[in-house]
């Protein structure tokens, strides 16, 4: 009797774990990842596999809401809590890939099935890469020295018009190269600067905190054989982020996707058919916050039912031993 009875209770405690599982909430990785590009003539906007940074479809960017001519992309991040992505755009004139120009630099939102983006506004300033907060209520972005007449620095982006505000200047090494990430987990900023010729000399990796803006600079390590000055940054998922580099011309280092962990190891991930200027997940697709799993009102439901036969059986056990 006492077996029969061990072995209802190990099905029950099975079955019970088994609720469980399907009735948390499980916030899935981010599957589909988007590029924009800076080519010379206009700016085109990507859908690429993150795991092997190949391209799998490309539609041209176009702005509606202002009169300007687009050369570039500089800059991609998602709200996490519209799921809506945002984009910095270099009018012709103002420099589209670091190479000079003037501060021109358009914020915009942009759809990612048509490319189409929406003038926001002028942000007066030389926005290299852009990234959210974990609730989106702040768009940071950082500003690049590509004609070495700007230090770069850490701003904030009005959502509203685009226009930025100044929140702290940063080390440069005159190298090219200024991209920003924010990683939810953390609750840090990332940036990556500089063309990387010497290995942790002409490289910036570093950790911002947005509370105090304290900086720490993170060693790289690993995969550097073909690293370049790494133009897009993303978080990826846990303590993941994605980087995309340029090609270096006239060599063998080419456009590539790679992944840096926040402790600064490296590993390349595959080439790219494209420089990518901004890099963001699952572009119209708002991010599921929740710091403690909740149960589904069918979980609920499954748990109660579950918890009235367990109750049933163990009075129905009682009374038999009685």
């Amino acid at each position: 009797m006492t077996i029969k009875y061990r072995a209802k209770s190990s099905y029950l405690t099975i079955l019970i774990a088994l609720v469980f599982s399907v009735s948390f909430g499980i916030e899935l990785n981010a599957q589909t990842l988007y590029s924009c590009e800076t080519p010379n003539d206009a700016p085109l906007f990507h859908t690429i596999d993150p795991n092997t940074g190949a391209t799998l479809s490309t539609v041209p960017i176009s702005l509606q809401g202002a009169d300007e001519q687009l050369r570039g992309c500089n800059g991609l991040a998602k709200d996490p809590t519209t799921g809506v992505c945002w984009i910095i755009l270099s009018p012709q004139g103002a420099g589209g890939g670091g190479d000079g120009g003037n501060a021109n630099r358009i914020l915009a939102t942009i759809d990612h099935e048509t490319g189409v983006a929406t003038y926001v506004g002028n942000t007066m300033e030389r926005i290299a890469g852009i990234a959210f907060n974990g609730n989106g209520n702040t768009l940071y972005g950082i500003t690049g020295d590509g004609d070495g007449a700007f230090i770069p620095k850490i701003v904030t982006l009005s959502k509203s018009n685009g226009s930025a505000s100044f929140v702290q200047n940063l080390d440069d090494d005159d190298d090219p190269g200024e991209t920003i990430a924010f990683n939810p987990l953390d609750g840090l900023l990332y940036r990556m600067s500089g063309s990387g010729d010497i290995l942790n000399v002409d490289w910036i990796f570093e950790s911002i905190n947005p509370s105090n803006m304290d900086v720490s600079q993170i060693t790289l390590q690993g995969d550097t054989t073909l690293m370049f000055e790494q133009t897009a940054l993303v978080h990826r998922d846990g303590n993941v982020l994605l980087s995309a580099q340029r090609q270096r011309g006239g060599t063998i280092i080419p456009n590539a996707l790679h992944s840096i962990t926040t402790n600064g190891d490296i590993t390349f991930i595959g080439e790219m058919d494209h420089e990518a200027k901004g890099l963001a997940f699952d572009c119209g697709i708002p991010e599921v916050v929740a710091e403690v799993p909740t149960l589904s009102e069918w979980g609920l439901i499954v748990m109660a039912s579950v918890m009235g036969i367990v109750g049933f059986m163990i009075l129905r056990r009682m009374k038999a031993a009685a």
